[in-house]
């Protein structure tokens, strides 16, 4: 009997997965068919949970790295302190999911996104400092005419816009932040967007830095090997 029953059993299991009502018209305790009697999906599946508060962006990188608050008082006198300021800055920042706000979201009690942006710009302009000049005033869409920091409106207006924007009528795809520096004045029929192959980072710091270029990208794989370097989730290895 004990073995006649081992064999019967998966048997009896399979048949009441399989049949539906027959089957559980005699058992009063199973759920209808196609649910699991406990508030979960069909076939005993979990619920799908509920999404939580935004914790980042998925927009252009490296923005709020080089720009919310880049310049935070690493004192180790203070640094518990500082760090814990400056990274409230950056969740401020990362949390707001509502794009009409993006601009506007106050940083610190005195500067919204795009004065922010402004001030730390006006900083970066200046990295391309030679012998001869001090590289202020040839960053992208800088306007001499502004006063004080609003010079650099343009250009942290349309970052504090932090999508990744693609122009479908072009069908050159080589330059990150393509479509922006169309928009600022330097024209280009490139689509934009962002490849995996693209290195956005020395992109956006060749950007907020200054010069007349069109953004490059000059991406070499960290391996050597673009064919596997390129492949989901598009990591090389380290250098």
């Amino acid at each position: 009997m004990k073995k006649t029953f081992a064999i019967v059993l998966p048997f009896l299991a399979f048949v009441a997965i399989g049949c539906g009502d027959d089957t559980q018209a005699n058992m009063p305790d199973a759920a209808p068919d196609g649910h699991d009697g406990g508030g979960g999906m069909p076939d005993g599946l979990p619920a799908a949970p509920m999404l939580g508060a935004q914790i980042d962006r998925m927009g252009r990188p490296g923005i709020n790295t080089a720009l919310t608050d880049p310049l935070w008082d690493n004192n180790p006198s203070n640094i518990a302190a500082n760090l814990a300021a400056h990274e409230h800055v950056q969740d401020l920042y990362n949390q707001e999911a509502n794009p009409a706000n993006w601009a506007g979201i106050m940083l610190t009690s005195t500067d919204t996104t795009v004065r922010a942006f402004e001030r730390y710009l006006a900083v970066y302009d200046a990295l391309n400092t030679t012998a001869t000049t001090n590289g202020c005033g040839d960053q992208l869409a800088y306007n001499s005419t502004a006063a004080d920091f609003h010079a650099y409106a343009p250009l942290a207006t349309v970052i504090a816009d932090d999508e990744l924007y693609v122009d479908t009528t072009h069908g050159t795809c080589a330059a990150f932040l393509g479509v922006e520096a169309n928009a600022l004045g330097m024209t280009n029929t490139d689509c934009g967007g962002r490849a995996p192959s693209y290195n956005t980072i020395d992109v956006i710091y060749a950007v907020v830095a200054g010069g007349t270029a069109m953004p490059s990208n000059g991406i070499t794989a960290n391996s050597g090997n673009a064919a596997t370097d390129m492949q989901f989730p598009w990591l090389g290895a380290p250098n």
